[in-house]
């Protein structure tokens, strides 16, 4: 009976360190010894044993040497420089169109950038600022923006950063306050009374 030891170490040593594959070995040659056949058979074995063995440690050694060339191929230092010098010369060319932008634009003046800007319009910049008002006639509801309030009642407009929809209100009954809800997380605070539960 014939025994493909080569194929039957190949599964058993695939993977392991060669500490780990001695020991297989070890104990392939042990079982062998200790098995009950004649000392030819023995011998037989053991030297196709010692064939199989040289056979996995060869292939092993060669594909560890072909792994390190490859690694060794990659790793080298004269091979790959073209991407790089292209690379750090379009780094360079977009650096140097940007400093010719800027001097003409310096050169120039704010002139350029003033024609191509529109002037916002005047109720986009009342939005913006929120004047207090002046005093109104007896009988005539101002809101809460008159002087006589104190600073913390009068309107104001506050960061306020919420994931309501910009125009919607919301009242804080704890801080006694109503929120007017603007857009880019401000909203407009008014001071509220509010009533006793009875």
């Amino acid at each position: 009976m014939t025994v493909d030891y080569y194929s039957l170490l190949t599964k058993a040593v695939a993977g392991k360190d060669a500490v780990a594959r001695d020991q297989i070995y070890k104990d392939a040659f042990s079982l062998i010894t200790r098995s009950h056949i004649t000392r030819e058979a023995t011998l037989a074995h053991a030297a196709a044993l010692e064939d199989a063995v040289q056979r996995i440690e060869d292939d092993i050694a060669g594909e560890e040497a072909n792994s390190a060339a490859a690694i060794n191929e990659v790793l080298s230092t004269g091979r790959n420089w073209k991407p790089l010098v292209i690379a750090a010369g379009a780094v360079v060319a977009v650096i140097a169109l940007s400093a010719l932008v800027y001097g003409y634009v310096a050169i120039k003046g704010p002139g350029i950038v003033a024609a191509s800007v529109k002037a916002p319009s005047p109720k986009a910049q009342r939005g913006r600022e929120d004047v207090v008002m002046a005093d109104l006639k007896p009988g005539v509801d101002g809101g809460s923006s008159g002087e006589v309030l104190p600073f913390a009642l009068q309107r104001q407009v506050v960061f306020y950063r919420t994931t309501v929809v910009p125009g919607s209100i919301v009242v804080d009954r704890e801080n006694r306050f109503l929120y007017l809800i603007d857009a880019n997380n401000s909203a407009r605070r008014y001071g509220i009374g509010l009533r006793r539960n009875a």
